[in-house]
C-alpha cells in the first residue's frame, strides 16, 4: 500500500533562475521545457514587465499568454502599446496590429505563428494575417485556429467564415465547408476534421471526405489506438449516434456525453465510451454497459491494457470504478461537478497497472486517493496525481496554509509559494502535472519562493 511505505530519504538538487524585483505584482511564469530557463511577467504601477528567458525585459502596456521554448531559446507573448497590439519574440517586434491572437510556438522553439489584423490596410484589402517568425504567409478575409503539425512543425491553420470555411496546411488550402472543427494529427501524420456542409457533417481525412453524419457530436476526433491500428468517431443517423470503430458501428446511443466524448481505443481493438441513458450517464466498454450514473469522467486503459477505469458520480458522492468495480464514495472535490454529468477527474494507473489513484473531497478537505485509501488531507489539492515509472512513488501537489507543497506519497517533499511543471495535463487545465526524468529516478518541476524562480529536482530511492 502505497501510504504506508516508509518515506526515502530525499535529495533535492536546486537551480536559481531568476529573481522577482520587490513590489512586482507576478502575472505570469513560464519555464522551458527541460528547465533550464524562465520567463515571466510581472505588473507594476499600471506597466507590463516581460523578462525573457534571454534576460531581455520589455515594458507594454498590458503582456499575457507567454511561452518558452527549450533551452530558453523563444520567448513570446501577446502585448499591448496603447491601442495598438504586437508579438514580441525575445523582447522584439517587426509589427504592430488592431488585434492578434495568441501566439503559438513550434515544439522546437524555432517558429513562432500567429494572426494578425490590421483596418487600415484600405477597404477593399484582406485584413487578417497569417504571420510566420515575423514575415506575412498568408491573408484571408478571416482568421480561425492556428498550431503546428506535433510530427511535421508544417504549420496548420483555418479560416473560419459562414459558408466559406477552410483548412491550410503546409500552404495548401483544403475543400470549403460552412464550417470546420478543431484537427486532430493521426499516428502517420495525417490531419483529420470535421466539416459541416449544407445539413451534413463529413469527416477529412488530409483534405478527403472519410465518412459522412448528419450531425457532429461537438467533440473533435476521431481518436486512435497507441499503435495507430484503430481508428473510432462518432456518427448520428435520424437522431441516434453512433460510435465507430474501425469503420463499422458498435453502438446506438442516445446522445455522447457533453466533455467526455472521447472514444478510448486499446491496441487490441477494444472502444470505451460514454453516452446519454435512462435519464442519466453510462460507461460502455467493449460492449458491456455499466451504470447509469449521475455522471463519469474521461475513462483511461492501464499501461498493460489489462484493466479500465474511469470516476462516476451517483448520488452526489464519487467513486472510482475499476473493471466494473466501484470503489469507496467519496465527496466530489469540485462543486460545479454537482451540475454536470462530467467529472473533471481522471484516474491514475500505476506502471503494472495495479493500483489507481485520484483526486477526492473528504468533507471539508481534499485528499488523493490510492486503492480505495485516502492519503494526507490538505485544504486542497493542487497537482493531480502521478505514479513514477517504478510504481513506488504517487506524486501530486497540495495546498496547506496558503503554501503549496509537492507531495511524494503522504508526505511533505518541498514547500514553496507556487509549483510549475511543463506537463500538460489531459482535462486538468487548473491542476499541476508531475514530470519526471527521462529515466524516470528524478521528479523535475519549476517553483516560485521568497521572489526567486528556481528549477528544482528531487530523487531518492523509492
Amino acid at each position: 500500500m502505497i501510504s504506508q511505505i516508509h518515506m526515502p530519504q530525499i535529495f533535492t538538487h536546486e537551480r536559481a533562475l531568476a529573481s522577482i524585483p520587490d513590489l512586482m505584482d507576478v502575472r505570469e511564469i513560464c519555464f522551458s521545457p527541460e528547465g533550464t530557463s524562465v520567463a515571466y511577467i510581472a505588473h507594476r504601477d499600471g506597466q507590463y514587465f516581460v523578462t525573457n528567458a534571454n534576460g531581455k525585459c520589455s515594458v507594454y502596456d498590458h503582456a499575457a499568454n507567454l511561452s518558452v521554448g527549450p533551452f530558453g531559446g523563444t520567448t513570446t507573448c501577446m502585448a499591448s502599446l496603447g491601442h495598438r497590439k504586437a508579438v514580441p519574440i525575445n523582447g522584439m517586434h517587426n509589427h504592430l496590429f488592431d488585434w492578434t491572437n495568441e501566439p503559438i510556438l513550434r515544439n522546437d522553439g524555432e517558429s513562432v505563428a500567429f494572426w494578425g489584423l490590421n483596418r487600415d490596410r484600405g477597404s477593399n484589402s484582406v485584413e487578417y494575417s497569417v504571420f510566420l517568425d515575423g514575415k506575412e504567409v498568408g491573408a484571408h478575409f478571416s482568421y480561425g485556429y492556428i498550431l503546428f503539425h506535433p510530427a511535421s512543425g508544417d504549420l496548420v491553420y483555418a479560416v473560419q467564415k459562414e459558408r466559406e470555411s477552410y483548412f491550410v496546411t503546409n500552404g495548401i488550402r483544403g475543400p470549403i465547408f460552412d464550417w470546420v472543427a478543431w484537427p486532430t494529427f493521426g499516428p502517420d501524420g495525417s490531419i483529420w476534421y470535421w466539416g459541416r456542409h449544407a445539413n451534413r457533417w463529413c469527416l477529412c481525412k488530409n483534405h478527403e471526405i472519410y465518412d459522412v453524419s448528419n450531425n457532429w457530436s461537438g467533440h473533435h476526433g476521431p481518436y486512435f489506438s497507441s499503435d495507430g491500428e484503430h481508428i473510432a468517431y462518432w456518427t448520428c443517423n435520424r437522431g441516434r449516434w453512433s460510435p465507430m470503430l474501425d469503420g463499422r458501428a458498435i453502438g446506438n446511443e442516445a446522445e455522447p456525453i457533453d466533455e467526455v466524448g472521447n472514444i478510448i481505443v486499446s491496441n487490441k481493438g477494444i472502444a470505451a465510451y460514454a453516452s446519454k441513458i435512462d435519464g442519466g450517464v453510462a460507461m460502455n466498454l467493449g460492449g458491456d454497459r455499466q451504470g447509469p450514473f449521475d455522471a463519469v469522467g474521461i475513462p483511461v486503459f492501464s499501461p498493460d491494457e489489462q484493466s479500465f477505469s474511469y470516476l462516476a458520480r451517483k448520488d452526489n458522492k464519487m467513486h472510482v470504478v475499476v473493471d466494473g468495480r466501484p470503489g469507496r464514495l467519496f465527496d466530489v472535490p469540485w462543486t460545479e461537478d454537482l451540475a454536470s454529468d462530467y467529472l473533471e477527474e481522471i484516474p491514475a494507473f500505476s506502471p503494472d497497472g495495479k493500483s489507481v489513484a485520484y483526486r477526492a473531497g473528504f468533507d471539508s478537505w481534499e485528499c488523493v486517493v490510492v486503492d480505495n485509501e485516502p492519503l494526507a488531507m490538505f485544504d486542497a489539492i493542487s497537482g493531480a496525481p502521478k505514479f513514477d515509472p517504478s510504481g513506488k512513488w504517487v506524486v501530486y501537489g497540495a495546498i496547506e496554509n496558503k503554501q503549496e507543497h509537492m507531495i511524494i506519497n503522504a508526505s511533505k517533499v518541498a514547500t514553496v509559494d507556487r509549483l510549475w511543471s511543463p506537463a500538460k495535463p489531459q482535462g486538468l487545465s487548473m491542476l499541476w502535472v508531475p514530470a519526471f526524468s527521462e529515466d524516470g529516478t528524478k521528479v523535475e518541476f519549476g517553483a516560485l519562493m521568497n521572489n526567486q524562480l528556481v528549477w528544482r529536482v528531487i530523487s531518492g530511492n523509492p
